[in-house]
């Protein structure tokens, strides 16, 4: 099953429009119609915002076979990278271990902003009396 028919599944099972996801992806209708279609890439930033909206776990939006994202970076302002045969394909388990690394940082980055607001809650408490 390819990514975008994972995503027209999903969709479709919360009954939603493909332009209410692209709404709710702060994307146009086109984006993400292109994507459902296979005619773009997915930028894999795009998978956590998915897989919330589709209230599933982002494994169950990657296929099991080799899938194609575009790099997060279009090649300009108003044009999506377009996959083509001669891209690089990334394998499920290197995907996975991104994917795990990245949620390693935020929940680092989080932890960190977590500490620094309770120490400014402390100060306020602190300096309120």
């Amino acid at each position: 099953m390819s990514l975008g028919t994972l995503l027209r599944k999903n969709r479709d099972r919360c009954k939603l429009t493909g332009s209410e996801i692209a709404d709710l992806l702060g994307v146009s209708q086109g984006t993400y119609h292109n994507w459902e279609s296979g005619k773009t890439n997915l930028p894999a930033k795009y998978l956590p915002q998915l897989a919330e909206i589709f209230k599933v776990e982002i494994i169950e939006l990657i296929p099991a076979r080799n899938v194609a994202l575009s790099h997060d970076r279009p090649q300009s302002a108003n044009q999506e990278k377009v996959a083509t045969d001669s891209e690089a394909k990334v394998e499920p388990l290197e995907l996975y271990q991104k994917l795990l690394e990245s949620k390693e940082v935020v929940i680092r980055l989080q932890t960190e902003e977590i500490r620094r607001l309770q120490k400014r809650l402390a100060d306020l408490e602190a300096n309120s009396f």
